[in-house]
Protein backbone atom coordinates (compact mmCIF):
# COMPACT_ATOMS: atom_id res chain seq x y z
CA UNK A 1 0.00 0.00 0.00
CA UNK A 2 1.61 3.24 -0.97
CA UNK A 3 0.55 6.53 0.54
CA UNK A 4 1.78 9.81 -0.20
CA UNK A 5 1.38 13.69 0.66
CA UNK A 6 2.44 17.00 -0.91
CA UNK A 7 5.54 18.53 0.53
CA UNK A 8 6.14 22.66 0.34
CA UNK A 9 8.69 24.70 1.40
CA UNK A 10 8.77 27.59 4.02
CA UNK A 11 7.89 30.29 0.96
CA UNK A 12 4.48 27.29 0.68
CA UNK A 13 5.95 26.47 -2.52
CA UNK A 14 5.27 22.71 -3.42
CA UNK A 15 8.58 21.03 -3.71
CA UNK A 16 7.31 17.37 -4.66
CA UNK A 17 5.82 14.43 -2.32
CA UNK A 18 6.78 12.67 0.18
CA UNK A 19 5.67 8.28 0.05
CA UNK A 20 5.36 5.56 2.51
CA UNK A 21 4.79 1.84 1.90
CA UNK A 22 3.08 -0.68 3.52
CA UNK A 23 3.07 -4.50 2.84
CA UNK A 24 -0.01 -5.99 3.43
CA UNK A 25 0.53 -9.06 2.13
CA UNK A 26 -0.67 -10.79 5.32
CA UNK A 27 -3.23 -8.44 5.90
CA UNK A 28 -4.59 -9.09 1.95
CA UNK A 29 -4.62 -12.89 2.50
CA UNK A 30 -6.48 -12.77 5.66
CA UNK A 31 -9.29 -10.79 3.93
CA UNK A 32 -9.34 -12.98 0.87
CA UNK A 33 -9.47 -16.14 3.49
CA UNK A 34 -12.46 -14.03 5.14
CA UNK A 35 -13.85 -13.97 1.91
CA UNK A 36 -13.73 -17.80 1.04
CA UNK A 37 -14.71 -18.44 4.16
CA UNK A 38 -17.65 -16.20 3.67
CA UNK A 39 -18.82 -17.85 0.53
CA UNK A 40 -18.40 -21.55 2.00
CA UNK A 41 -20.42 -20.51 4.89
CA UNK A 42 -23.41 -19.10 2.38
CA UNK A 43 -23.02 -22.21 -0.14
CA UNK A 44 -23.71 -24.35 3.10
CA UNK A 45 -26.42 -22.61 4.32
CA UNK A 46 -28.34 -22.89 0.89
CA UNK A 47 -27.75 -26.34 0.68
CA UNK A 48 -29.08 -26.64 3.82
CA UNK A 49 -31.93 -24.58 3.44
CA UNK A 50 -32.80 -26.93 0.28
CA UNK A 51 -32.14 -29.83 2.08
CA UNK A 52 -34.61 -28.95 4.73
CA UNK A 53 -37.60 -28.78 2.39
CA UNK A 54 -36.83 -31.91 0.16
CA UNK A 55 -36.99 -35.37 1.34
CA UNK A 56 -33.94 -37.05 1.14
CA UNK A 57 -34.73 -40.59 0.11
CA UNK A 58 -37.09 -39.75 -2.71
CA UNK A 59 -35.71 -36.69 -4.01
CA UNK A 60 -39.17 -35.26 -3.78
CA UNK A 61 -40.63 -31.94 -1.66
CA UNK A 62 -40.78 -32.91 1.69
CA UNK A 63 -44.04 -32.42 3.89
CA UNK A 64 -42.31 -29.25 5.20
CA UNK A 65 -42.24 -27.61 1.68
CA UNK A 66 -45.49 -29.10 0.29
CA UNK A 67 -47.14 -27.54 3.32
CA UNK A 68 -45.72 -24.45 2.64
CA UNK A 69 -47.22 -24.29 -0.85
CA UNK A 70 -50.37 -25.31 -0.36
CA UNK A 71 -50.74 -22.37 2.07
CA UNK A 72 -49.41 -20.14 -1.11
CA UNK A 73 -51.44 -21.72 -3.74
CA UNK A 74 -54.71 -21.62 -1.26
CA UNK A 75 -54.03 -17.62 -0.71
CA UNK A 76 -53.57 -17.45 -4.64
CA UNK A 77 -57.14 -19.54 -5.57
CA UNK A 78 -58.87 -17.30 -3.57
CA UNK A 79 -57.36 -14.29 -5.18
CA UNK A 80 -58.50 -15.34 -8.74
CA UNK A 81 -60.88 -17.83 -8.65
CA UNK A 82 -59.24 -20.48 -9.91
CA UNK A 83 -59.12 -24.33 -9.24
CA UNK A 84 -56.71 -26.18 -6.46
CA UNK A 85 -56.70 -30.01 -6.82
CA UNK A 86 -55.05 -32.09 -3.97
CA UNK A 87 -53.72 -35.64 -5.07
CA UNK A 88 -53.11 -38.03 -2.16
CA UNK A 89 -51.69 -41.65 -3.31
CA UNK A 90 -50.90 -44.25 -0.61
CA UNK A 91 -49.31 -47.32 -1.76
CA UNK A 92 -51.46 -50.24 -1.07
CA UNK A 93 -50.07 -52.94 1.82
CA UNK A 94 -46.51 -51.52 2.05
CA UNK A 95 -46.08 -52.71 5.08
CA UNK A 96 -47.02 -56.24 4.05
CA UNK A 97 -43.82 -55.69 0.84
CA UNK A 98 -41.19 -54.55 3.42
CA UNK A 99 -42.02 -57.81 5.43
CA UNK A 100 -41.49 -59.72 2.53
CA UNK A 101 -38.76 -57.94 0.62
CA UNK A 102 -36.90 -56.23 3.23
CA UNK A 103 -36.58 -52.27 4.04
CA UNK A 104 -34.19 -51.45 1.41
CA UNK A 105 -36.23 -53.36 -1.46
CA UNK A 106 -39.26 -50.87 -0.01
CA UNK A 107 -36.88 -48.28 -0.36
CA UNK A 108 -35.91 -48.73 -3.68
CA UNK A 109 -40.04 -49.45 -4.54
CA UNK A 110 -40.90 -45.46 -3.12
CA UNK A 111 -37.81 -44.04 -5.10
CA UNK A 112 -39.02 -46.10 -8.26
CA UNK A 113 -42.99 -44.68 -7.66
CA UNK A 114 -41.16 -41.43 -7.04
CA UNK A 115 -39.83 -41.27 -10.48
CA UNK A 116 -43.01 -42.51 -12.02
CA UNK A 117 -44.61 -39.35 -10.51
CA UNK A 118 -42.41 -36.97 -11.24
CA UNK A 119 -42.10 -37.92 -14.95
CA UNK A 120 -46.52 -38.37 -14.52
CA UNK A 121 -46.96 -35.12 -13.55
CA UNK A 122 -45.82 -32.76 -16.06
CA UNK A 123 -46.75 -29.15 -14.99
CA UNK A 124 -43.77 -27.06 -13.43
CA UNK A 125 -46.24 -25.45 -11.66
CA UNK A 126 -47.48 -28.63 -10.19
CA UNK A 127 -45.66 -30.04 -6.85
CA UNK A 128 -44.94 -34.09 -6.46
CA UNK A 129 -44.11 -33.98 -2.09
CA UNK A 130 -43.69 -37.27 -0.27
CA UNK A 131 -46.28 -36.90 2.77
CA UNK A 132 -44.68 -39.39 4.92
CA UNK A 133 -43.91 -43.24 5.04
CA UNK A 134 -45.35 -44.52 1.71
CA UNK A 135 -47.89 -41.96 1.15
CA UNK A 136 -47.23 -38.76 -1.57
CA UNK A 137 -48.78 -35.68 -2.18
CA UNK A 138 -49.46 -33.83 -5.87
CA UNK A 139 -50.38 -30.41 -5.60
CA UNK A 140 -52.13 -29.12 -8.49
CA UNK A 141 -53.03 -25.37 -9.06
CA UNK A 142 -55.60 -24.17 -11.36
CA UNK A 143 -56.73 -27.71 -11.84
CA UNK A 144 -60.29 -28.63 -11.74
CA UNK A 145 -61.98 -31.88 -11.16
CA UNK A 146 -62.25 -32.94 -14.40
CA UNK A 147 -58.17 -32.98 -14.90
CA UNK A 148 -57.35 -33.85 -11.54
CA UNK A 149 -59.09 -37.16 -12.40
CA UNK A 150 -57.20 -37.86 -15.55
CA UNK A 151 -54.39 -37.36 -13.87
CA UNK A 152 -54.81 -39.20 -11.04
CA UNK A 153 -56.01 -42.45 -13.38
CA UNK A 154 -52.65 -41.92 -15.45
CA UNK A 155 -50.83 -42.22 -12.26
CA UNK A 156 -52.52 -45.42 -10.72
CA UNK A 157 -51.98 -46.83 -14.12
CA UNK A 158 -48.41 -45.78 -14.55
CA UNK A 159 -47.52 -47.65 -10.90
CA UNK A 160 -49.22 -50.66 -11.75
CA UNK A 161 -47.64 -51.10 -15.65
CA UNK A 162 -44.14 -50.57 -13.37
CA UNK A 163 -44.92 -54.30 -12.60
CA UNK A 164 -42.96 -54.44 -9.37
CA UNK A 165 -43.64 -57.69 -7.70
CA UNK A 166 -45.75 -57.93 -4.67
CA UNK A 167 -46.72 -61.29 -3.47
CA UNK A 168 -48.75 -60.76 -0.56
CA UNK A 169 -50.96 -57.98 -1.91
CA UNK A 170 -54.46 -59.15 -1.68
CA UNK A 171 -55.75 -57.40 -4.72
CA UNK A 172 -52.86 -57.57 -7.51
CA UNK A 173 -49.58 -59.35 -7.90
CA UNK A 174 -47.81 -55.98 -8.59
CA UNK A 175 -47.42 -52.89 -6.36
CA UNK A 176 -50.67 -50.79 -6.69
CA UNK A 177 -51.76 -47.37 -5.31
CA UNK A 178 -54.70 -46.03 -3.87
CA UNK A 179 -55.50 -42.69 -4.80
CA UNK A 180 -58.11 -40.20 -2.92
CA UNK A 181 -58.36 -36.24 -4.78
CA UNK A 182 -60.36 -33.55 -3.76
CA UNK A 183 -60.72 -30.17 -5.93
CA UNK A 184 -61.82 -26.63 -4.07
CA UNK A 185 -62.84 -23.43 -5.15
CA UNK A 186 -62.65 -20.10 -4.13
CA UNK A 187 -66.21 -19.91 -3.13
CA UNK A 188 -65.61 -23.22 -0.54
CA UNK A 189 -66.07 -23.01 3.10
CA UNK A 190 -62.27 -24.79 3.56
CA UNK A 191 -59.70 -23.34 6.17
CA UNK A 192 -56.18 -24.14 4.52
CA UNK A 193 -55.33 -26.19 7.52
CA UNK A 194 -58.65 -28.80 6.71
CA UNK A 195 -57.01 -28.98 2.72
CA UNK A 196 -55.63 -31.95 3.36
CA UNK A 197 -57.73 -33.68 5.21
CA UNK A 198 -59.93 -33.24 2.49
CA UNK A 199 -57.33 -35.61 0.16
CA UNK A 200 -56.87 -37.80 3.15
CA UNK A 201 -59.86 -38.53 3.46
CA UNK A 202 -60.87 -39.15 -0.34
CA UNK A 203 -58.14 -41.58 0.22
CA UNK A 204 -59.84 -43.83 2.59
CA UNK A 205 -62.58 -43.77 0.82
CA UNK A 206 -60.74 -45.32 -1.97
CA UNK A 207 -59.19 -47.90 0.13
CA UNK A 208 -62.67 -48.57 1.55
CA UNK A 209 -63.72 -49.52 -2.04
CA UNK A 210 -61.19 -52.30 -2.05
CA UNK A 211 -57.76 -50.56 -2.90
CA UNK A 212 -56.04 -49.56 -6.38
CA UNK A 213 -58.71 -47.23 -7.35
CA UNK A 214 -59.07 -43.31 -7.18
CA UNK A 215 -62.04 -41.78 -5.61
CA UNK A 216 -63.05 -38.03 -5.90
CA UNK A 217 -64.68 -35.52 -3.23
Amino acid sequence: MISWKKIYDSNNVFSGYRTSTIDITDQKKAELKASELANKLKIEKEIAEKNSLIDSMTGLANRRYLEQRIMYEYARMKRNWSNLSIIMIDVDFFKLYNDTYGHVQGDICLKTIAATLRSTVKRQTDLVARYGGEEFVVLLPETDKYSASILADNIKTNIENLEIEHMTSTISDYVTVSIGVATFTKDCNVNCEDLIQKADFALYEAKSYGRNCVSHI
